[in-house]
């Protein structure tokens, strides 16, 4: 994974747990004052500090996800470029290309792109800031069905508050940085009209299908083939995108690539998804 997106992983990760740390003292704190609440309703009651965050959140992501985002598009018109499907303007073309390429500037999305990608942003990140609250309620829940006196009902609240800064926030970070650039290779794809792009792992032993205990294979979708705009095998559109099953999205660390097709080779037909070496020579 390049420095630059590892970087902004890190810094979107220490802005929610600085965040999140924040509630948790406050909500601690209530606890030990008042007791373990009994009913669903006082556990919202409780948990008000962190729900109330749900808008900052979400900013904080969206915030801390834009240099990902332009670092996808910028990464994908390079790629573009590399593969002449692209051309610097003015530029002077010395031999006929195989591909008619496009006269075309780096330019930054535009507002209603912005609006769509911030708007699918915010139903995702809700989602997990809902899945969050959802465990803590579970937690408390728990230790008031088992009986627990306030200090070991804290102390496991403690443990859940722990592990989300040092496990669960991370993993979000990761999982909204990747997103993000992953969100801006493919909508760039799209504007520019590119036919075909693949999926490409990280191909070490972290890509889940490794695992036998895994849920996702992304091993054997490695290098798979669709038209953008098109499923892969996995049901997404693009590595990290959040409306498929959060097993084969989650912490992924996956990318997309543009695929063009060579000179005298079509796609198989009636096949949705496929390989290189599916390819139909053109008789």
């Amino acid at each position: 994974m390049p420095v630059k997106v590892i970087r902004e992983e890190n810094k979107l990760y220490e802005k929610l747990k600085k965040l999140f740390h924040k509630q948790f003292t406050k909500i601690m704190s209530q606890l030990k004052k008042e007791g373990l609440p009994s009913s669903d309703l006082q556990r919202k009651g409780l948990l008000y500090p962190l729900i109330k965050l749900g808008e900052e959140y979400v900013d904080t992501i969206i915030e801390g996800t834009q240099e990902a985002l332009q670092y996808g598009r910028q990464d994908m018109f390079n790629k573009l470029k590399r593969a002449g499907y692209l051309k610097v303007k003015k530029a002077k073309v010395l031999k006929p290309p195989k591909i008619i390429p496009l006269e075309i500037e780096f330019s930054e999305f535009s507002p209603e792109i912005l609006r769509m990608i911030r708007d699918k942003t915010f139903i995702a990140s809700q989602a997990t800031m809902d899945r969050m609250i959802g465990d803590i309620m579970e937690n408390l829940s728990e230790s008031y069905v088992q009986g627990l006196g306030i200090d070991d009902a804290a102390d496991e609240l403690s443990k859940v508050f722990t592990s989300m800064e040092d496990f669960e926030l991370r993993r979000v970070a990761r999982t909204e940085i990747n997103q993000a650039q992953n969100k801006g290779a493919f909508y760039t794809e799209q504007e520019l009209g590119v036919d075909y792009h693949k999926w490409w792992t990280a191909q070490d032993s972290r890509v889940r299908g490794n695992d036998p205990a895994d849920t996702a294979d992304h091993v054997s979708l490695h290098g798979q083939i669709v038209k953008v705009g098109e499923f892969f095998s996995n049901g997404l559109l693009y590595p990290g995108d959040t409306s498929g099953d959060i097993a084969e999205w989650i912490q992924c660390r996956c990318r997309e690539v543009p695929f063009l097709m060579p000179e005298g080779y079509t796609a198989p037909p009636g096949m949705p998804y496929f390989y290189e070496e599916d390819l139909i020579p053109i008789k």
